[in-house]
């Protein structure tokens, strides 16, 4: 299917392959695409219709995403599901709102409810009355009932990195272009989505959104004239955090070192981490046992008691004299080095005990992010992570074994050689 107008030709394609586990795309040589590339039509079919996530709503089916001129790698994103969901909660309310919500099914983007009106003229609001909630929408997960219940639309120059830095895709240097998604198995769906229950899976057919640009000067000149682009790539390690304990009475402190090789020889711009909650019952609600935490399921960052960071990088440390600690204080560098974070309140608190602050209990403690600028070539990097035990009852979320997941926003280089041939360095 085809759209055209003076400039471009929209296509819509056909993947080449296509199965529960797999779906390829490939892009037509000597052609000059716009990098505003899309995939629509994501999403799967479930016996319960509970296909989505509440912070990336319907791509939680996607497991990686890969970018390749023929065998070369251009640009991945290998653990989708995680960092898809800090990018879901990185825009301002309104945006998501407002447009991720219409394109993805996403719940994020909230309203205060309640009355706020005085009783008296001396008198204060009700803020007894006053609640925070996710916006009500109608139609399934937060889409507009206008929209296919199960499917969505994803830009890919949000998700990768190289599209986002070069204005054009030029298929004469970047020949056999392919775009390449792995799928979550019926096992792991049940771990990312609003649903746990489900005994099968169909995911949908997607389909690709290209902009071609038309015979004209413009595109012979960005043929000739493509020199490479550089620009950054999230690529990701991890490492096994075993569970903690603490005395029946109060609490006991926890530190462990780690050395995280995925980032060697590798230009790190900044730094992001989650802690993927490891017990079930952390995250599927106590209410329902078929119903994941409505917000992210096991896609969040899990809050712990008194978490510490420190980021050791070529043998100096990030933060001189102590780890960066506080809740309030690891958000404020998240914000600082990724933008805006629309957090619920208490989503970065281990418990919140009024009620009238937020609506569900589900917002509370699965949302705590840290985020350091690292700006330097890595030879050897090494994280501790520290955080106390609790041994009071009912601390088990507290106290659980975590991946922590270390995401790097690293500098990649695409450089195009005399010949047409190119290559990519760090």
């Amino acid at each position: 299917m085809s759209i055209y107008s003076g400039a471009v030709n929209t296509r819509i394609l056909e993947p080449v392959s296509h199965s529960n586990r797999r779906t390829e795309f490939r892009l037509v040589d000597d052609e000059v695409y716009l990098s505003n590339i899309r995939l629509i039509n994501v999403g799967a079919d479930t016996p319960a219709k509970q296909g989505g996530n509440g912070a990336i709503g319907l791509p939680c089916v996607i497991n990686s995403i890969h970018l390749y001129s023929g065998n070369q790698l251009l640009d991945q994103v290998t653990d989708f599901g995680m960092w898809e969901c800090f990018k879901g909660v990185n825009h301002e309310n309104s945006v998501q709102a407002s447009i991720r919500r219409e394109n993805d099914g996403s719940l994020f983007g909230f309203e205060a409810q309640g009355d706020s009106t005085w009783t008296a003229v001396d008198e204060s609001p009700n803020r007894q009355g006053i609640k925070q909630s996710s916006i009500n929408i109608d139609g399934y997960m937060g889409m507009d009932s206008s929209i296919p219940a199960n499917s969505a639309w994803v830009s890919l120059k949000e998700v990768f990195g190289f599209l986002k830095s070069s204005m054009v895709v030029p298929t004469n240097i970047l020949r056999n272009l392919r775009l390449v998604i792995n799928y979550n198995t019926l096992a792991q769906l049940n771990q990312v989505a609003s649903d746990n229950s489900n005994a099968s899976v169909e995911i949908l057919r997607p389909l690709l959104v290209v902009d071609e640009m038309n015979e004209s000067p413009e595109r012979s000149a960005s043929m000739s004239s493509y020199r490479g682009v550089t620009y950054e790539s999230v690529e990701n390690d991890r490492v096994r955090e075993s569970e903690v304990e603490g005395p029946a009475d109060g609490k006991a402190s926890y530190e462990q070192t780690y050395l995280l090789n995925g980032f060697n020889q590798k230009y790190v711009d900044k730094f992001v981490v989650a802690l993927q909650p490891q017990t079930p019952s952390t995250w599927i609600s106590e209410v329902d046992a078929g119903l994941n935490n409505e917000l992210v399921a096991s896609l969040g960052s899990i809050a712990c008691a008194d978490s510490r960071f420190q980021f050791r990088v070529n043998g100096s440390n990030k933060f001189t004299g102590c780890s960066l600690e506080g809740k309030m204080k690891r958000l404020g560098y998240v914000v600082d080095y990724c933008g805006d974070m629309n957090i619920p309140v208490g989503g970065n608190y281990t418990e919140i005990t009024n009620t009238n602050i937020s609506q569900s209990a589900d917002f509370v403690g699965h949302l705590d992010y840290t985020s350091c600028p690292i700006q330097e070539y890595v030879n050897e990097f090494k994280l501790t992570f520290g955080r106390s035990g609790v041994g009071q009852t009912g601390n088990i979320t507290a106290n659980q074994p975590l991946l922590i997941n270390c995401f790097g926003l690293v500098r990649k280089n695409l450089v195009v050689n005399s010949d047409g041939s190119f290559i990519i360095t760090y």
